[in-house]
């Protein structure tokens, strides 16, 4: 039972992007053991203006304001939203 306690360990911590929950996780390392890790570019906005229909908009880094986007509708995204504001 020894055998296993002898091989490297990877410790991945990582924080949730939408409730900055931290998670870790411990692996024993073998060789055919791949790790996909995701790219997260994390940019914050300016909320410019919220229409009655759910779009909003946001000021860019270039001083231009995106309004193309629409708030989720679905009860679950509507509490994430209030969560993180």
């Amino acid at each position: 039972m020894q055998g296993w306690r002898l091989r490297p360990r990877v410790v991945i911590c990582a924080n949730d992007v939408f409730t900055d929950e931290e998670y870790n996780e411990s692996f024993i390392l073998y060789d055919s053991i791949e790790v996909d890790v995701p790219a997260v570019i994390s940019r914050e906005y300016e909320l410019l203006d919220i229409q009655p229909d759910g779009t909003v908009s946001l000021l860019l880094d270039d001083g231009s304001a995106k309004e193309d986007l629409k708030l989720p509708t679905d009860v679950d995204s509507k509490k994430l939203f209030i969560l993180s504001s």
